[in-house]
């Protein structure tokens, strides 16, 4: 519902990438491709039926909403990650993620010990380094992702558009 908001409040958005979209992703992907002209899927998993199997390969300005649900916990260079998605993005796009949320993890230490997991994010530390690599950050939410330990964040390239603040939270979880 989220992508189709956005795709709602501006119909010049026809590019959409998706990464770490996995091996099964017809019904997603056919739905998503009734919203947008260009559909790419960028999956590591070479058992995938994607074209694309990193960000690297993805040319300058080639993305009105790229999306990458919990995909950048797993990221061993997040920044560089996010700097990439900013230099794929259209000047209009949307960077739209969705993480762990570390505040969570005193009510469910699960991810604490999960190894697949290599970076933990709260909502300050997401949003600093989105901000880092270009990122204005445009959403956040923690009810709009689709498990309760999640966040959910929407970013634009365009500077100056945001109109959320990150606060610290005044206890000592974030390091």
């Amino acid at each position: 519902t989220s992508i189709k908001k956005y795709k709602e409040t501006n119909s010049d958005l026809e590019k959409y990438i998706d990464i770490g979209a996995g091996v099964s992703t017809e019904r997603y992907l056919q739905k998503i491709s009734e919203l947008f002209e260009s559909v790419i899927v960028i999956e590591p998993n070479k058992d995938a039926n994607a074209k694309y199997h990193s960000i690297d390969q993805l040319p300058d300005g080639c993305g009105d909403i790229i999306v990458a649900y919990d995909v950048l916990h797993h990221i061993t260079k997040p920044h560089d990650f996010l700097c990439k998605c900013a230099n794929a993005l259209t000047d209009k796009g949307f960077l739209i993620l969705e993480v762990p949320n570390l505040y969570c993890y005193t009510q469910n230490p699960f991810f604490i010990t999960y190894g697949e997991i290599v970076n933990h994010f709260s909502p300050r530390s997401l949003c600093n380094l989105a901000a880092m690599a270009g990122l204005n950050l445009i959403e956040l939410s923690s009810l709009k992702a689709s498990r309760c330990e999640r966040l959910f964040a929407v970013f634009s390239k365009v500077i100056g558009k945001g109109n959320v603040v990150v606060e610290p939270k005044p206890d000592n979880l974030e390091i």
